[in-house]
């Protein structure tokens, strides 16, 4: 009887790691998810911001040209150049932020991965451990030890 309930327990560690296993592998998977996203977002805004700084600077050199102001030289000219070096280091923050998130999830899958492993081993062994308890209190008890 002891035996046959050991059994038992030893495969419910052992169910119960593969569906820890199985929920932390589904996290994992997740996580990529998420750190892809990651990187699109970022590059998504990076391209908004290239957009909108292209229409801002069109905007103002338009507003520049009808007020009769030098474009090609002269403080309009550095402006121009400031202004576009600021957008392109705004739109590089914008894809490295999204990159950074990325990495952050790709560390967080490689986690979910080793504690899906780490779920199967430690059932396995709690489920060997419950066996030869088992068979150690079986021997016992039959050489007359309990």
């Amino acid at each position: 009887m002891c035996v046959s309930s050991s059994m038992l327990s030893a495969g419910a560690d052992l169910a119960q790691g593969f569906s820890d296993a199985s929920t932390a592998k589904a996290n994992a998977k997740l996580s990529i998810f998420e750190a892809k996203s990651a990187i699109m977002a970022g590059e998504d805004k990076a391209a908004a911001i290239r957009r909108e700084g292209e229409r801002f600077q069109g905007t103002t050199r338009a507003a520049q040209a009808a007020s009769g102001v030098d474009l090609s030289s002269g403080t309009a000219a550095d402006v121009g150049r400031e202004s576009a070096i600021n957008i392109e280091k705004d739109a590089l923050l914008a894809g490295f932020s999204g990159r950074q998130q990325a990495a952050a999830k790709y560390y967080e899958a490689r986690l979910h991965k080793r504690q899906a492993k780490s779920a199967v081993l430690n059932a396995s062994l709690k489920s060997t451990s419950t066996i030869l308890g088992s068979a150690e209190k079986a021997l016992t008890m039959g050489a007359g030890g309990g």
